[in-house]
């Protein structure tokens, strides 16, 4: 009966889907190593490789908010949705702890409802791609598969 139920907000007992969640992430980027506290300041810190340095302690709040100081690299929008995909299967590689967690959340579909109007990687008042929520249970199902 629950596995029929999506998992709408990623909050709460569900936090640890958020890119928000605090976490370590290492990016290796033209030959220099970077670590990052949560998966949104290392997507964040990507769409302006020449301002990386400034993300490395940031907050994913605060990642975001710096990210709009910046114009993204000229192909981002090509590349965006690939970037995040890598991103979360760093996320939940180098957090194992993360990965049982994760899988639990099978089979119930993942949806990244939000309030900020986000159609694109969520969904906003019943309308959007929920890029992240499919992306989130590509990475369930890998997971699953290797037990």
């Amino acid at each position: 009966m629950l596995e029929n139920i999506p998992i709408r907000k990623f909050r709460g007992a569900y936090y640890f889907l958020s890119n928000m969640y605090p976490c370590y992430m290492m990016i290796k980027y033209d030959r220099k190593e970077y670590e990052f506290t949560c998966l949104e300041a290392a997507y964040q810190a990507l769409k302006t490789p020449e301002h990386m340095d400034e993300f490395l302690n940031l907050n994913g709040y605060d990642a975001k908010k710096l990210s709009h100081k910046y114009k993204p690299y000229e192909n981002w929008n090509k590349d965006k949705e690939l970037i995040m995909q890598l991103l979360i299967m760093k996320k939940f590689t180098y957090n194992k702890d993360l990965i049982i967690p994760l899988v639990r959340t099978y089979p119930r579909p993942l949806i990244e409802g939000n309030n900020w109007n986000d159609t694109y990687w969520g969904v906003y008042r019943g309308k959007g791609k929920n890029r992240l929520g499919i992306l989130l249970m590509e990475a369930r199902e890998y997971f699953i598969e290797r037990g």
